[in-house]
């Protein structure tokens, strides 16, 4: 296992003048998880984070107190998949076909499922957690039926079989509601434009315009719960943390602008825009855990944002600019040598409390983990 250490840059936004933390630095590089995938500890001393400090990429437990990063598992499943649950500070990382919990606090590893037990090969190991850390979930896709298996991460490897057949979609990004674990979630994936599950924003099938489907796992009751007109489609889909609204982007096509959040409650009804802008073109964002507030990037060339929206009345603050390098027309300043990276996405979250928002940017020409101190905006929440 690999260690590193890092001294933390505090510096102020060059449009702003907010105060940023640089957490992670090097000639190797860091990112963050995905933006609905929690990546802190609740009491707020450590993140899960991926790096390829030793060739490859890898989950490691930063401090953000002492910089310290310390690699938690050696995994050949790409780390990027890795998550936290929160309540029991347990990282749960796919390794082949098992899924590992490490104790962020102890390091202590132990196996949580191992779904070759089930008799069913190839299946897409992921973490798709319960945000109590109870259940987990992996898919077997094949022609138009999906299976879904469902099991404890205690290491008891009992299964629910879940057969949805045909599946309306082809799934992806698969989800719990979090408090609501009898519905899983999955979003369609644009794929074949003309094949049988596609999702298509322009079709004239309204089902194929159907970003996100809620399945109850007792009964495979399947649901629309975003169902979108003709010329509009939606992206990064994220529940909040009560599982009491689905918030997403609703981007206007082809031309993405004008983009808006947006977010609908877990029946896919009350249909709410939050903001709506056609200057910049919005891509990730996450809500706050405990009040109406949400953060977005956007994935404008050169120069992006990270702004804070709240949710309930018309107030923004533009945190900063990561100007990470999506679709930048400048020169990539990233090494020849170093191993491949996936994005250059920012990929917003917030902390366990709400404190602090971290994203992920490669503006100084390696990728690297940046933490925004928001308590005074968005309040300290709860922990």
């Amino acid at each position: 296992m690999h260690t590193f250490h890092c001294e933390r840059r505090e510096f102020q936004d060059r449009k702003t003048g907010r105060t940023v933390w640089q957490v992670t630095n090097g000639d190797f590089e860091c990112s963050a998880t995905y933006m609905d995938k929690p990546c802190w500890t609740a009491d707020e001393t450590y993140m899960l984070i991926a790096s390829n400090f030793s060739g490859a990429w890898q989950p490691y437990r930063l401090s953000l107190e002492t910089g310290e990063a310390v690699q938690v598992y050696e995994t050949p499943s790409p780390s990027f998949l890795t998550v936290m649950a929160p309540e029991t500070n347990e990282a749960f990382i796919p390794d082949g076909q098992r899924m590992v919990a490490v104790n962020l606090e102890t390091l202590e590893a132990r196996v949580a499922v191992d779904f070759s037990a089930s008799g069913r090969e190839a299946f897409k190991v992921q973490p798709v957690i319960g945000y109590d850390g109870s259940v987990t979930m992996a898919r077997h896709h094949e022609g138009a039926a999906t299976e879904f298996w469902f099991t404890p991460t205690d290491g008891r490897n009992e299964f629910e079989v879940l057969r949805v057949d045909p599946m309306p979609c082809q799934p992806g990004h698969d989800n719990f509601i979090p408090g609501y674990p009898k519905y899983v979630c999955v979003n369609a994936m644009r794929s074949d434009p003309h094949g049988p599950l596609a999702y298509d924003w322009n079709s004239d099938d309204p089902d194929r315009r159907v970003k996100t489907w809620r399945i109850e796992r007792e009964t495979g009751a399947i649901q629309p719960l975003i169902p979108l007109p003709q010329g509009i489609s939606a992206t990064h889909v994220v529940w909040t943390r009560d599982g009491e609204r689905l918030h997403f982007h609703r981007k206007t096509q082809p031309t993405w602008v004008p983009t808006a959040l947006c977010s609908v409650d877990r029946e896919g009804g009350d249909f709410r825009v939050h903001y709506e802008t056609s200057e910049h073109r919005l891509g990730h964002s996450c809500p706050h855990p405990h009040a109406p507030w949400i953060v977005t990037d956007s994935q404008d060339k050169n120069e992006n944002i990270l702004m804070l929206v709240h949710l309930e009345r018309d107030e923004t603050h533009m945190l900063c600019w990561p100007d990470t390098s999506i679709h930048s027309g400048r020169p990539d300043a990233r090494r020849e040598d170093l191993p491949a990276h996936p994005h250059r996405h920012t990929h917003p979250g917030f902390s366990h409390s709400g404190r602090f928002v971290h994203y992920t940017s490669d503006v100084g020409g390696t990728c690297q983990v940046y933490v925004v101190p928001v308590a005074d905006l968005a309040g300290g929440g709860q922990r």
